[in-house]
C-alpha cells in the first residue's frame, strides 16, 4: 500500500514538475514579448496585477487547501461517498466564494482611485488601469469553480493526471497569448488570453476525468449542508493563513510602487520570477505528499508521517539552499540571457531573494504537514502573526534601503513568526500523536 502511495506521489511530482517546466518556458518567451509591446510601465502594471491577485485569491488558495485535506482524508472509504461529498461540498463554497471575490474586486475598482494609488504614470490611462484590473476581478472569480476538478484529483492522489491537464493549459494559453500581442491586444484581453484557456481546460477535462472514477463535481444526493459547513470552516483557517502569506509575499511589489512608482517594481518582480522558479518546482513535492501524508494520517500510520516529514524538510533545506545560492551567483548573466540586456539589481536585493527562497521552502513543508494533520489553528495564528509583522517592516526597510527592504522585511518576519516558533511546536505535534490511539482522528483545533 506504502509503495502505491509513493508511486502515486512521484507520479504527480514528476508531472507537476514537467508542467512547471513548460511553465518555465512560457515565462521566458512571454516575458520579453511583453515587455516590448507594453513598455516598463505597463509591463509593470502587469506583474504588479498578477501579485494583487494572488492577495485577493486568498479565499481560493484556502478552498483549495480544504478540498485537497478533505478528499485525501476521505479516502479511507473504500465507497467513495466521502469524496463524491467532498467533491460536491468544494463546487458549493467555490461557486460562492468566486462570487464574493468577484464583486468585491469590482466594487474595489469602482470606489478606489487604482491608478492613483498603484503611482502608475501618464503613460498608461487611468481608464486602461481600471479596466484591466475589473477584468482581473472577473477572472479571479471564475478561477474558484473552474479549479475544482484540480484539486479533488490532487487530494484523490491523481495528481498526474491534474498537471497533465494543466500543462495543456500552459501551452495554450502561451501561443494564445502571443498571438494576441502580434495583434496589438490592449491588456485586458491579454490577460483573457492567458488566463482563460487554462481555467476551460481544466474545469473541462477535469470533469470529464473525475466522471471516469464515477465522482460528480456537484450531486444533490451528496449535498450535505453539514459538509459544506465543515469545509467552510477548514477553508476559513487556510483562507486565514493563506491571506496572511499573500500580503507577506504580494504586496512587496504594491509598497514597492506606491512608496517608488510601479516602474521601481520592475527590477523586484523579474528577480522574483527567477527566484521562484526553485520554489516552484520545489513546492510541487510538497503539494504531491499533501494528500498522501492526510490519507496515512487518517489512517493511523503517524510514525510513516513523521519519518517522511522530517525526510521531506532536510531535502528542501538542502535543495533550495544550492538553488538560492547558484542563481544568486549567476543572476546577472542568466537575466542578460532571458531578456537580451542588464537589468540593474542590488546585491542586498539578491541576497534577501536567495534567503527567501529557503525560508519559503522550510515553511511551505511544514504548512503541508499541519494542514495534512488537522492543525490548522496553529498554522493560521503563526501566519497571521507572520504578517502583521511582516507589512510593518518592510515598509520601514523600503525607506531605509529601497526595494530589497521588502525582501528582507518578508525574510525576518518568517524567521521570527514562523521557522522559531515551529522549531519548538513541530516535534511536540508529532510526539504527541505518535503516542496516541493509532486510529485516533485529528485532536479538535
Amino acid at each position: 500500500m506504502l509503495t502505491r502511495r509513493l508511486r502515486q506521489v512521484a507520479s504527480t511530482a514528476v508531472l507537476g514538475s514537467v508542467a512547471n517546466v513548460v511553465r518555465v518556458l512560457a515565462t521566458l518567451v512571454t516575458v520579453p514579448s511583453l515587455l516590448t509591446y507594453l513598455g516598463q510601465d505597463r509591463f509593470g502594471l502587469w506583474i504588479l496585477s498578477l501579485s494583487l491577485m494572488g492577495v485577493l485569491g486568498f479565499a481560493y488558495s484556502g478552498t483549495a487547501g480544504a478540498i485537497v485535506t478533505a478528499v485525501g482524508r476521505s479516502l479511507k472509504d473504500p465507497s467513495h461517498d466521502a469524496a463524491r461529498r467532498a467533491a460536491t461540498s468544494a463546487m458549493t463554497i467555490s461557486v460562492l466564494s468566486g462570487l464574493f471575490c468577484t464583486v468585491a474586486g469590482l466594487l474595489i475598482c469602482w470606489l478606489v482611485d487604482l491608478p492613483s494609488l498603484l503611482g502608475v504614470r501618464a503613460s498608461v490611462s487611468a481608464h486602461e488601469v481600471t479596466t484591466h484590473l475589473a477584468t482581473m476581478a472577473l477572472l479571479l472569480g471564475v478561477g474558484f469553480p473552474a479549479n475544482v476538478p484540480k484539486f479533488v484529483l490532487i487530494g484523490s492522489l491523481l495528481g498526474g493526471v491534474a498537471y497533465s491537464i494543466e500543462l495543456v493549459g500552459v501551452i495554450s494559453a502561451t501561443c494564445l497569448l502571443l498571438i494576441s500581442i502580434s495583434f496589438k491586444q490592449p491588456l485586458h484581453i491579454l490577460v483573457m488570453a492567458f488566463l482563460c484557456p487554462q481555467y476551460l481546460l481544466m474545469f473541462f477535462l477535469g470533469r470529464y476525468a473525475l466522471s471516469r472514477y464515477n465522482v460528480p463535481l456537484f450531486s444533490r444526493r451528496y449535498f450535505l449542508w453539514r459538509d459544506v459547513v465543515g469545509m467552510f470552516r477548514e477553508g476559513s483557517k487556510l483562507a486565514l493563513s493563506q491571506a496572511s502569506f499573500a500580503i507577506a509575499s504580494h504586496t512587496d511589489l504594491t509598497l514597492i510602487s506606491v512608496i517608488a512608482g510601479a516602474g521601481a517594481a520592475v527590477p523586484y518582480g523579474l528577480a522574483q520570477r527567477v527566484f521562484g522558479v526553485p520554489i516552484m518546482f520545489l513546492a510541487v513535492a510538497n503539494d504531491a505528499l499533501w494528500p498522501a501524508l492526510a490519507r496515512a494520517d487518517a489512517n493511523g500510520e503517524r510514525r510513516w508521517v513523521r519519518t517522511t516529514y522530517l525526510r521531506t524538510l532536510i531535502s528542501m533545506g538542502i535543495i533550495s539552499s544550492v538553488a538560492s545560492s547558484l542563481i544568486w551567483m549567476l543572476y546577472g548573466p542568466l537575466t542578460k540571457l532571458w531578456l537580451g540586456a542588464s537589468i540593474a539589481s542590488s546585491p542586498l536585493l539578491l541576497g534577501g531573494m536567495a534567503a527567501l527562497v529557503v525560508a519559503t521552502m522550510l515553511v511551505h513543508t511544514t504548512a503541508t504537514l499541519l494542514r495534512s494533520v488537522g492543525q490548522t489553528t496553529i498554522l493560521m495564528r503563526a501566519m497571521v502573526a507572520m504578517m502583521m509583522v511582516n507589512v510593518p517592516t518592510s515598509i520601514a526597510l523600503i525607506h531605509f534601503i529601497g526595494a530589497a527592504g521588502a525582501v528582507w522585511g518578508t525574510v525576518i518576519s518568517y524567521a521570527i513568526c514562523l521557522i522559531a516558533p515551529f522549531i519548538w511546536i513541530v516535534p511536540r505535534i508529532l510526539e504527541q500523536r505518535e503516542t496516541g490511539s493509532a486510529g485516533a482522528e485529528p485532536a479538535s483545533t
